[in-house]
């Protein structure tokens, strides 16, 4: 029960997590082949492309995933952090890579690093005391 939503919940390992100043992240490859490993093929659509000018600085991007037999469908936004005029291309690629490790955070994927600290994500344990019939909601 709930196979594949524990194993996306699964925390990230620390040597995997990267720090952008106080930010913490996982590298594309890193999300994409836990994904593939966890989920198998997800598909994906880009639903806008967001300009300033004519530099592309975001997209929304919406993935589907089929979680332990449902089918979920997230779509997020993502941004090319240091747009370059004129590589739009390199742009593009920049915002759907944010836009799918937040596509994959909403499943449980890495969502430990929006966290202040590891130890305020619970998602994991919640998961596991539920398939053991404790809620931790009501027993702290």
């Amino acid at each position: 029960m709930n196979e594949q939503l524990k194993a996306l919940a699964k925390r990230v390992p620390p040597d995997w997590v990267k720090y952008k100043g106080k930010f913490k992240y996982v590298e594309h490859a890193i999300i994409t082949q836990s994904i593939l490993a966890t989920l198998g093929p997800t598909s994906q659509k880009v639903d806008q492309i967001i300009y300033n000018g004519d530099t592309v600085t975001g997209v929304l991007l919406t993935m589907t995933f089929n979680i332990d037999g449902v089918t979920v469908e997230v779509t997020e936004a993502g941004d090319c952090e240091h747009p370059k005029e004129g590589k739009n291309g390199l742009n593009l690629q920049m915002a759907i890579s944010s836009a799918y490790k937040r596509c994959c955070m909403r499943v449980g994927k890495g969502l430990q690093c929006w966290t202040d600290s590891d130890d305020f994500y619970i998602l994991d344990k919640v998961l596991e005391d539920k398939e053991k019939g404790k809620d931790l909601r009501n027993d702290p």
